[in-house]
């Protein structure tokens, strides 16, 4: 088994201050978070494009366990939220989302990684730029290391990686 496994993204649009993701299909049945593991921890990527004013990430959660928030960028109330949540979730095959923003935002996005055998819940580096153009982060990652990376434009442009496999891209039609 992989130790790192993407399992996709979804996005929601409506003024709301809290989201539910049940997997990009829209069915209902649960987001599909990998095969259930004793050491599977799930990390999920979010945003939130907000309406205006102080907008700041509250909690997140996978099937009621509580997720940490891992890093972020923009959670001080002045640019869009963006962040890395991570929660133990060693049963279950798919589960519900819940991403829960102190205020309304006009829009969500979210993309989903299963961990296996992680040595430890602590990001050994995090980084990033805020309100930049190109966003950036130089990391030291250990050879048994493996790096999640995500990131959020709000204003018309395009992203792009280098020295990471880009996983996905959601957009939110908004700028």
């Amino acid at each position: 088994m992989s130790p790192l496994v993407f399992l996709g993204s979804d996005f929601k649009t409506g003024d709301a201050s809290s989201y539910t993701f049940t997997g990009s299909d829209g069915g209902g049945a649960g987001f599909t978070l990998g095969t259930p593991h004793a050491n599977r921890r799930i990390v999920f990527g979010v945003c939130g494009f907000y309406v205006s004013g102080d907008v700041r990430f509250s909690s997140a959660s996978i099937n009621g366990v509580g997720a940490t928030l891992v890093t972020s960028q923009g959670n001080d109330g002045i640019w869009v939220p963006t962040g890395l949540y991570l929660a133990d979730v060693p049963s279950s095959a798919t589960g519900n989302i819940v991403v829960t923003f102190n205020s309304t935002v006009s829009s969500c996005g979210i993309a989903v990684w299963a961990l296996y055998n992680l040595s430890s819940s602590t990001a050994y580096a995090t980084g990033g730029s805020n309100n930049l153009s190109p966003q950036t982060a130089n990391l030291n990652i250990p050879s048994d290391g493996c790096l999640i990376s995500f990131a959020q434009w709000d204003a018309d442009g395009t992203t792009g990686w280098t020295g990471a496999t880009e996983d996905c891209d959601v957009s939110t039609g908004e700028t």
